[in-house]
């Protein structure tokens, strides 16, 4: 793998690479590249060329993953985080800056993620922890049905959810499946911080999430079940009758060409690499997990996501006895065109608890 990063040009950029698979954007900076097949040789380099149309550079290509350098955000390592839990405060603006959090990041340039478009490497959520698919909604997905207050609205997001809900079970097959949340977002100036502090957030577009992060730490996942499961269920799980696992599903309104979602390989993410942080509301503390970066860790994202497209990922498992995650973290990508025609990226999650009757009804 060191090999194959000596093939990365830190000449051009994101914008470039989207420039030869959409109307161009008419940017020329920063880092792209392209990875070679495993055991080709150097020579099998290719170099953005961006006047060559596209169909010419696959043909250049090995069919192996574009690989781009992307900017991602992770908590910063720090010795307090040994003795003290990370936490951020939601909903207490009264309180000075301060106050609100003892988090410090840092954002690591150039972490390469390995573009799954026209890849031959397919990823599979029973390996990788997450998987895309191609399978479009029932109907025309738009940003209005998620934040107009209406009656038609609120029946179409319920349609939506229940679709998404029957895509899950034809996938995984579990023997129930319970929609907990839902979450539209927007990666603009006028979307609602991720620091809420009013307002019903299934009504309005909330900021991307810049972070590397798993949704739920191990204990947040059980303190989740035991808030949407029903006591016999939740006994069932504590007693090892039923495994539980939360599946998100997370899907664009549009092309995406801003501020992708970036997923990485749970098999190169240790568990002493993920943080557990506390997100305290003004009514309940979500346990969540941060990440801490390092080189040896595996990044995919799918370049120009489309709306009849989505990504399954298990955002929470019960843990293992194995030394890496059991679930996949995530990250919106830093992407933006220095001359700001791309749009923000709009998208959709849905976060459902998934119930087995048995641990072997799903493959691990």
């Amino acid at each position: 793998m060191a090999d194959d990063r000596k093939l990365q040009r830190r000449d051009r950029s994101a914008c470039d690479l989207l420039s030869t698979l959409s109307p161009p954007l008419n940017s020329t900076r920063h880092s792209i590249s392209f990875r070679a097949a495993p055991g080709a040789p150097s020579s099998a380099a290719v170099l953005l060329r961006p006047n060559l149309p596209v169909a010419q550079h696959r043909q250049l290509l090995c069919p192996a993953p574009l690989t781009m350098l992307f900017k991602l955000k992770f908590l910063k390592e720090l010795p307090l985080y040994a003795t003290v839990q990370p936490y951020r405060l939601h909903g207490f603006p009264d309180l000075p800056d301060d106050q609100q959090t003892n988090c410090q990041y840092e954002h690591v340039d150039e972490v390469p993620a390995d573009d799954l478009r026209d890849a031959a490497h397919v990823s599979r959520f029973e390996d990788e922890g997450f998987e895309f698919v191609n399978s479009p909604p029932r109907s025309p997905l738009r940003a209005a049905i998620f934040e107009d207050n209406t009656a038609a609205s609120d029946q179409a997001v319920r349609e939506y959810v229940q679709d998404t809900m029957d895509m899950v079970r034809k996938r995984l097959r579990p023997d129930s499946v319970v929609a907990i949340d839902w979450r539209f977002r927007r990666n603009d100036d006028n979307a609602f911080p991720q620091r809420l502090e009013g307002g019903d957030v299934r009504k309005q577009a909330i900021a991307v999430a810049t972070t590397a992060h798993c949704d739920f730490s191990y204990d947040g996942g059980f303190d989740r079940l035991r808030l949407h499961l029903s006591a016999d269920e939740m006994s069932a799980v504590e007693e090892g009758k039923m495994h539980a696992m939360i599946v998100n599903v997370w899907r664009p309104l549009r092309t995406v060409t801003s501020a992708p979602l970036v997923l990485a390989d749970r098999r190169t993410i240790t568990k002493s690499d993920l943080v557990e942080a506390d997100q305290v509301m003004t009514d309940r503390v979500n346990k969540t997990a941060y990440v801490y970066y390092r080189p040896t860790q595996k990044w995919y994202w799918m370049s120009n996501l489309r709306p009849n497209e989505a990504v399954i990922f298990a955002t929470w498992r019960p843990e293992t006895d194995s030394k890496f995650a059991d679930y996949a973290p995530h990250v919106a990508a830093y992407l933006h065109c220095l001359d700001g025609s791309a749009p923000p990226r709009e998208s959709v999650e849905v976060r459902m608890v998934t119930l087995f009757n048995t641990k072997e009804a799903l493959a691990t």
